[in-house]
């Protein structure tokens, strides 16, 4: 399982690759700091992930511009695509839904939780053994 998340803050970025090695070692998370920088490491690599987190908030080129472009891109439109952020605007979900994310998760405040959400994405229900096994 391949897994990139895309975030300006260093900190998540290091929870959220914390996170995923817990739920499931041997996964491969790659990050980066931001959607340019994002964007230039999906061109580079060579197998697309499985899954594509991206932050909303980031300075540059923000999350819904990011989106957009995964989304036009034919050999990356078809990953899954959790937006991620802070806050949850049920317009904003809309339109990330529309543009064609995934989901739309709200960052919980404690590593446990945040543990539990992208197991309950990545792994899906009932799924939770086979992960930790």
């Amino acid at each position: 399982m391949h897994i990139f998340y895309v975030d300006d803050d260093f900190e998540d970025r290091e929870i959220f690759r914390e996170a995923i090695s817990e739920i499931g070692p041997a996964y491969v998370c790659n990050v980066a700091s931001g959607g340019s920088e994002g964007m230039k490491f999906l061109e580079d690599m060579t197998a697309v992930p499985d899954y594509i987190f991206v932050d909303v908030n980031m300075p540059i080129m923000n999350g819904r511009q990011f989106l957009e472009l995964l989304k036009n891109d034919p050999r990356l439109q078809d990953v899954p695509v959790i937006m991620y952020s802070t806050t949850s605007y049920s317009q904003e979900r809309t339109e990330y839904f529309k543009l064609g994310a995934r989901d739309v998760l709200v960052k919980p405040s404690t590593f446990d939780e945040i543990c539990e959400l992208l197991k309950g994405v990545i792994n899906g229900p009932g799924l939770e053994v086979a992960a930790t096994a």
